[in-house]
């Protein structure tokens, strides 16, 4: 019961971060892409395979209208918030079957990203309920021109290996202290 507030904190958060990150073309439909593919591989949740399915056959149409140079469709809040929803309810079901929290850092690079820049914000006595231009995706995609393509295969890139990292430090016996010198080693 105590542990219900932190998690509900936690799970807004999410979602809310998830949202925030949704700023350019391909960036959300390929990190679910990349998420929902670690979930299958690194936890056996066939209780939820047909969600995991159909949720990626959707991210793959809706892709094809996304992910290119002019998008002809986007997720909007109701897009970004229900895959946020449901990947967040993933992440807590293989949190909470498997015993370890440490399955959070599946979404360790946009919770990065996001934290950052809400330090940041914070730091500078901004508004953060503003809207803003100050996530390192859009700072990469817009105020040094890479191509969105290019900064969304970045992100899940990096995500996805570090998913693998951390599957295989998991299976492991490491102690999580030693993470960063797994990582590197």
């Amino acid at each position: 019961f105590y542990l219900f507030i932190p998690l509900i904190v936690i799970y807004v958060g999410w979602i809310n971060g998830f949202n925030f990150m949704d700023g350019i073309n391909g960036i959300s439909v390929i990190y679910s892409l990349t998420t929902l593919a670690s979930i299958f591989l690194i936890y056996d949740i066939s209780e939820h395979l047909d969600l995991i399915i159909f949720l990626g056959l959707a991210l793959i149409v809706f892709g094809f209208f996304n992910i290119r140079k002019n998008a002809i469709l986007f997720l909007g809040d109701v897009g970004s918030v229900t895959i946020a929803f449901i990947i967040g309810y993933l992440i807590t079901y293989v949190i909470y079957h498997s015993g370890n929290w440490e399955y959070i850092l599946v979404l360790s690079v946009y919770g990065i990203d996001v934290s950052i820049t809400l330090i940041e914000r914070m730091i500078l006595k901004e508004n953060i309920f503003k809207p803003h231009r100050k996530h390192l995706y859009q700072i990469l995609a817009n105020e040094l021109g890479y191509p969105h393509i290019i900064v969304t295969f970045l992100y899940s890139v990096i995500q996805f290996i570090f998913n693998l990292i951390l599957f295989d430090y998991l299976n492991s016996d490491k102690n999580l202290n030693y993470i960063i010198i797994y990582i590197f080693s």
